[in-house]
């Protein structure tokens, strides 16, 4: 069944060819890691080391009662029968073109050119894949784009691992003109890291007094520390107005009013009239140093 290219070109984005190596080896790293391989879902409590890495007499095998009895040698029985239960009747129209099941990603087995007996015992194994090492793609070692596929790999293909990839200083000779990228950190708990004591302290010495956000601009009109800040004879003024506020209107109140209060407006007003004086007095001062 041939696609017209353009059709081709719509399922398959193209992607940048370091990006795409970089993507596969990152890949291929997770699939040691143990804390990835788990949070993917896979069962491997039982797997006694990882990566797992077999012999190659292993790809003499050619029955898969024999493919099932070295899975379960291995721990990775656990995995298989978690697709086995796992395996679902897919809902919709799917079901009638070819797709009836859905099932789930167990074991990887990459092997190389002497384990073709083994990839054809695994076949009816629900579950369980094989991929040639030299055609290592990112949708078998990350399906549904989360990495940490359970792998089990040959001896042989494990080796060959670095001839296709090379190392940190020099590159492979399956991938040309690309050199595999340096660990920025070793150890991946950096909470650990910028919590720990060794670091802090160095952090709190270097430690500079730095307002978080500007501050908050207050209205003068409501906020009397800004109006006297503007305006250093607001408070006279205001003690002024809350003084005229306390006479009443009434004859009843102004009988009431005492003499005290009325001192209080006096030396108020006395007060405005030697501030005013003293800024005539200052403007005057100033006009005649302008003019000199």
């Amino acid at each position: 069944m041939s696609f017209p290219l353009q059709t081709w070109r719509r399922w398959h984005r193209k992607v940048n060819l370091r990006q795409r190596r970089n993507a596969l080896a990152s890949a291929i790293a997770a699939t040691a890691v143990p804390a990835l391989v788990l949070a993917r879902g896979h069962r491997i409590l039982k797997v006694p080391q990882f990566p797992l890495v077999l012999d190659d007499k292993v790809g003499s095998i050619s029955k898969t009662k024999e493919a099932i009895a070295l899975l379960k040698r291995f721990g990775a029985y656990e995995d298989v029968l978690r697709c086995i239960n796992a395996k679902k009747i897919r809902a919709g129209k799917g079901k009638y073109r070819g797709r009836r099941y859905k099932l789930r990603k167990g074991p990887l087995f990459v092997v190389g050119d002497e384990s073709v007996s083994l990839t054809r015992a695994i076949k009816n194994i629900p579950g369980v894949s094989s991929i040639h090492v030299n055609r290592l793609n990112i949708r078998h070692l990350a399906p549904g784009s989360q990495v940490g596929r359970f792998a089990i790999y040959t001896e042989s293909a494990f080796r060959a691992l670095e001839n296709q990839f090379g190392t940190f200083k020099a590159a492979g000779s399956g991938r040309k003109n690309f050199v595999l990228k340096k660990e920025v950190i070793s150890n991946s708990d950096i909470a650990g890291i910028i919590n720990s004591d060794e670091v802090q302290r160095v952090l709190k010495t270097k430690k500079t007094v730095r307002p978080l956000h500007y501050k908050q601009k207050k209205n003068p009109l409501r906020n009397k520390g800004e109006m006297k800040k503007l305006n250093p004879f607001a408070p006279i003024i205001g003690a002024k107005i809350a003084a005229q506020k306390k006479i009443k209107k009434s004859k009843k109140d102004r009988k009431v009013f005492t003499k005290k209060s009325g001192n209080v407006i006096r030396a108020v007003e006395a007060k405005i009239n030697e501030t005013q004086k003293f800024q005539n007095s200052e403007y005057k001062r100033l006009q005649e140093e302008t003019r000199v």
